[in-house]
């Protein structure tokens, strides 16, 4: 829920604030309760908006195979216990309305705290309208120490001396008559900034103030901006600027409103005794569809002018197209075409032609963090050949034009649109990317090793669940091989190298996994995860290890480090002591020794787990819902990207499709099939255990 994602761990101390009272400094760093993120709905692999019958029946699914009652050895009757616990604690939320309204709105801190607060016979509503304004208390102090900056800042260069000898000589020439030394690389053309900041004085109330200003060839002008804005209800705003100190100083005065669910209207007075005195100009916004808008705006005086326009934003590809009119703007017509090239990357197109310029530009926009952005792009028009370089960061825009030549040739214009291309991409290839690498290798490290201790606890906690659905899930093979059904050949989830189709026939699902140890009853007890700790080697996490007490020299064990006993499960050696499949093993001799530990890999083995959700040939795993609190899984990378791999066969085709962690994903889907020379034919199912 959205509390829940903006409060983190804030939620049970302001719950507490609310309720009971206790003081939240001394909770605010320690680790988080083992329970306190638990998503319940993927414990029972249901949506967010499953029915009551869904839930129930989810529940009853599961409780046949981790009910205590339906395991004889005593490993599994434990192990069976902690699964069922969990399920059990999740259907009894989930099942009771208001403790799920409860859950759904504040997660298991809102919960707990409700539990702590339920003797005092507080309804829902009373912890809602508490929790709400220790919330609203939260944010007023956020916002009374946030400061938003914003601005844009341009510098203009100028390289054509560079490229033309007749520039060079005028500009020799200009240099040696004022008696001025030359820059031996750029010239610096103009600059121009306008740079604003809030200042929040209460929660309707926002005061900014900015500066603005221009320089170019020796003269300049700057203004201070003044100005406070008013939310005087849901749908209306008003905003009173002032600029002074310029040649244009100007007053505005603007009033916002939404005029019903897709229309909204500006309404801007101004004065400006440079311009002539008083202004009006009329503004409205229509949502005409639900991936596009439109605007038209009329400016009454003193210099009047009409714009109008309309832009449209669906999937991949984004347009916009504005149509001016007047001596305000300037009579032409503007607009873009950008194209989302990956999650990170976008191509975009500009234009413009009109009384003020006639040019197209081209180029690209890198996000390279969340609040950071940069890009490239080249243009050509009747001003010349020009390339900007961009750089946004935290609401700051900066913006570096540089004058390559001021006409056109066929030369020029293919030097222009290739030799920044070729730059890029060399920078990208063995600059960025090896940094970026690297970077990434050094958090992940100190991430894996922080979590490490965390990780092989629940790897093994995972292994033992797998270990209790082992037995229905070779049953349900049996059965959806026998009717050409879903039947899951491979599934792994955490953090793996990206790709879209194997590029190679018989390349496993990810790096490092073993196809010798599959969700079939082969290895540990077939287990879909490794029952000792895996290393990042080539099947490493799926390293065959002894099941029962066969004997056989030099086995490797689950962690891939060779075994030097005879099967008996005494080896002291190995991770897996060689006992009955499934089970986690031991560590060796000491298992506190850290030096002694293999590496665990990133990602976990989940193709039993998976194929038991499977259902008459169809598996939903529904968006939403954290895939780590599944049965079966868990998270082997924390504060990682996780990703979703399965490879399955449907009616004798061979089909793979990734998606994220919370990503919903429905199986058979014909667009999941891989190509032709990976269809080969089934293999026969194996025999029941």
């Amino acid at each position: 829920s959205p509390s829940k994602i903006l409060f983190g761990r804030q939620e049970i101390s302001l719950l507490n604030i609310a309720r009971v009272g206790v003081q939240p400094l001394g909770t605010m760093d320690e680790p988080d309760e083992p329970d306190s993120a638990r998503d319940l709905y993927a414990i029972l692999n249901v949506a967010r908006d499953a029915s009551d019958e869904d839930i129930k029946r989810a529940y009853r699914n599961l409780a046949q195979a981790t009910h205590p009652d339906k395991h004889s050895s005593p490993m599994l009757r434990e192990a069976a216990a902690r699964s069922f616990n969990k399920l059990q604690e999740s259907y009894e939320v989930l099942s009771d309305k208001e403790r799920r309204r409860i859950y759904d709105a504040y997660g298991m801190a809102g919960l707990k705290a409700g539990l702590e607060v339920g003797h005092k016979h507080k309804t829902i509503a009373e912890i809602s309208e508490a929790f709400d304004k220790a919330r609203a208390k939260e944010a007023r102090k956020t916002m009374e120490a946030t400061l938003n900056f914003r601005g844009s800042y341009g510098f203009s260069f100028s390289a054509a001396h560079l490229v033309d000898a007749e520039i060079a000589q005028r500009r020799a020439a200009i240099a040696a008559h004022r008696g001025a030394t030359l820059s031996p690389l750029l010239d610096l053309n103009g600059m121009d900034f306008n740079s604003v900041f809030d200042v929040p004085l209460t929660e309707k109330d926002t005061a900014f103030v900015g500066a603005q200003g221009q320089m170019a060839r020796g003269m300049g002008a700057g203004g201070l901006i003044l100005g406070v804005r008013r939310q005087c209800s849901e749908h209306t705003g008003v905003e009173l600027a002032v600029v002074t100190g310029s040649t244009q100083s100007q007053a505005s005065l603007a009033v916002s409103r939404v005029i019903s669910e897709h229309t909204a209207g500006t309404l801007t007075y101004s004065y400006s005794p440079v311009q002539g005195g008083l202004g009006l100009e009329v503004g409205v916004q229509r949502q005409l569809s639900a991936h596009a808008k439109g605007h038209l705006t009329w400016i009454l005086g003193p210099t009047s002018g009409l714009s109008t326009g309309m832009q449209r934003s669906k999937a991949l590809n984004s347009w916009k197209c504005d149509l001016s009119v007047g001596p305000a703007g300037g009579t032409g017509l503007t607009g873009f075409f950008a194209r989302r090239l990956s999650k990170k990357s976008v191509f975009r197109v500009g234009f413009r032609c009109g009384t003020t310029a006639v040019d197209v530009d081209l180029g690209c926009t890198r996000r390279m963090s969340p609040e950071s952005s940069v890009g490239l792009s080249v243009s050509l028009g009747l001003r010349g050949i020009s390339i900007k370089l961009r750089f946004n960061h935290s609401g700051q825009r900066f913006q570096f034009p540089v004058l390559i030549s001021p006409t056109l040739t066929p030369a020029r214009v293919l030097c222009a649109l290739t030799l920044p291309t070729l730059i890029v991409a060399a920078m990208k290839t063995y600059v960025l990317k090896p940094v970026a690498a690297r970077q990434l290798r050094i958090t992940q490290e100190a991430l894996r090793t922080k979590f490490a201790g965390c990780v092989r606890k629940d790897k093994a906690e995972a292994a033992e669940a797998v270990s209790l659905l082992e037995i229905q899930t070779q049953r349900r093979v049996v059965q959806e091989r026998a009717k050409g059904g879903l039947v899951i050949e491979a599934a792994v989830f955490g953090n793996f190298p990206q790709r879209k189709v194997p590029k190679v026939v018989g390349e496993p699902i990810v790096p490092g996994f073993s196809p010798a140890n599959g969700a079939r009853g082969e290895g540990e007890g077939g287990a879909g995860v490794s029952g000792g700790d895996a290393v990042e080697t080539p099947s490493a996490e799926e390293a065959p290890s002894s099941s029962g007490t066969g004997g056989g020299t030099g086995r490797e064990g689950a962690g891939g480090r060779p075994e030097a006993g005879s099967g008996d499960g005494d080896s002291n050696d190995g991770d897996d002591g060689g006992g009955s499949g499934g089970g986690g093993g031991s560590d060796g001799a000491n298992p506190n020794s850290t030096a002694s530990r293999p590496r665990l890999v990133p990602w976990l083995d989940v193709t039993t787990a998976t194929q038991f959700m499977v259902f008459d040939s169809h598996l939903d795993l529904h968006p939403g819902v954290h895939k780590a609190d599944m049965l079966g899984f868990c998270d082997p990378c924390p504060e990682e990207d996780k990703f979703f791999r399965v490879r399955y066969r449907y009616r004798g085709r061979l089909h793979e499709v990734t998606v994220g962690e919370e990503d919903g994903v429905g199986l058979p889907n014909q667009s999941h099939q891989l190509p032709a020379e990976w269809q080969c034919p089934q293999q026969p199912a194996p025999a029941l255990v």
